[in-house]
């Protein structure tokens, strides 16, 4: 039977997978969920539709294609000696552009195999909170499709959220379980795929620091934070300065005083519906909990650990890059979320306030839809899979052609 459904599960991914991804959102317990996650995030990469506006992608697939023009380079002297300075501080984007180009020059291969790469980590992270999670309620179902819409699939290729997945794949198993070694990963994330998870990383060492006893305190940080609307980043300015390479410094900088841009109501919509739901459930459950936060160890470190990123997430978002971080406090909550409602007495209590930020957690999944209509064609959306991929041709997005009507 297992060989049977993994047949399936391969021969569904490969020949329908929209359909296939659209069928394990609606039933995540189905045994060939995390097949079909990769197949179809791997497919979205292959079938990539971008513009020559879309910056970062066009920039990932112009190196690609100029170290595609290197022939009989090692990546070292790519690395060091082709490369400007600016790029010598993440080694994971460099090291693909190098390492695809060598067999392909194929931009459509190298952003699938991006996508594989995040798709491998991510669909691993959503399996992980899965095991911890009772997928026999609705609401459940819904919070591990917001875990899967979380990361907005236009960056899939990208390396920050690479590295995300990287960070939370080591992160996840040292709160739930204390495994230390899987730090690792954390290290791996921060040093070889995307440098700002340092940040993150001096956070997982204030949760390893802090007393944990009292929630409230860290209830209270969540909500002061995620209610700010200025912060002077000063401090942080010193601390980079004085501890991490000039590179680094300069890098981070310039994310920090990046110019802000004018951005319209629905734009924002889908982090401010998520804003509202963590904030009414965070106060609720430890309402609900009052007294009870310390019999169940996992639970309440789970909490702590989330609302802790969360109250960084919501600082850093105050500029206009580090909204970013906001995926990791995302997926922390919502991990805490599942693991809460794993216990049939605390889902009867809390059945409640869940129904209550349902619509919420709804309209931030279809926000992040149509962000992924961007960046698939109408012919891809219809009739793409791993064969007819290679022959359609879209001149458009859905959502160009949608507002072209």
């Amino acid at each position: 039977m297992r060989n049977r459904c993994s047949i399936a599960g391969w021969v569904a991914g490969l020949t329908l997978p929209v359909l296939s991804f659209g069928y394990t959102i609606a039933n995540p317990q189905n045994r060939n969920a995390r097949l079909l996650y990769i197949l179809f995030f791997t497919f979205l990469g292959i079938s990539y539709f971008y513009s020559g506006e879309s910056a970062d992608v066009t920039s990932y697939v112009a190196n690609f294609e100029d170290a595609r023009s290197l022939t009989n380079i090692g990546f070292l002297d790519y690395f060091y000696n082709t490369l400007p300075e600016a790029r010598q501080i993440d080694f994971y984007s460099a090291f693909m552009w190098w390492f695809v180009s060598r067999f392909t020059g194929n931009e459509h291969i190298y952003l699938g195999i991006l996508a594989l790469v995040n798709a491998l980590f991510f669909s691993a992270n959503i399996a992980y909170v899965k095991r911890y999670a009772n997928l026999n309620n609705k609401i459940s179902v819904l919070l591990i499709a917001v875990i899967v819409f979380v990361p907005s699939m236009t960056y899939l290729t990208h390396r920050w959220w690479t590295a995300l997945q990287i960070f939370l794949f080591g992160l996840l198993p040292f709160i739930f379980e204390r495994k230390y070694l899987m730090l690792i990963w954390c290290l791996v994330a921060a040093l070889l795929v995307h440098f700002s998870f340092l940040y993150p990383l001096v956070f997982v060492g204030l949760y390893i620091l802090l007393p944990k006893r009292n929630v409230g305190v860290y209830v209270l940080l969540f909500i002061a934070t995620a209610l700010l609307n200025t912060f002077d980043f000063s401090s942080v300015a010193t601390f980079v300065s004085r501890f991490l390479p000039d590179l680094t410094v300069e890098r981070t900088m310039s994310y920090i005083e990046a110019e802000h841009l004018e951005h319209n109501f629905f734009s924002q919509s889908g982090r401010l519906s998520m804003r509202v739901a963590n904030i009414f459930l965070t106060t609720s459950l430890y309402l609900i909990n009052f007294n009870k936060w310390n019999k169940d160890v996992t639970l309440r470190n789970l909490f702590c650990a989330a609302l802790l990123f969360g109250s960084f997430a919501s600082i850093t978002s105050l500029t206009e890059w580090g909204w970013r971080y906001l995926d990791l406090s995302y997926i922390l909550l919502l991990s805490f979320y599942l693991y809460y409602l794993s216990d049939i007495t605390r889902m009867s209590k809390a059945k409640q306030v869940f129904f209550i930020a349902s619509p919420f957690f709804i309209w931030f999944v279809i926000f992040q839809i149509r962000l992924t209509l961007n960046i698939i064609g109408p012919n891809h959306l219809l009739m793409g899979n791993y064969i007819t991929t290679w022959f359609l041709n879209d001149q458009n997005s859905v959502v160009d052609l949608l507002e072209s009507l």
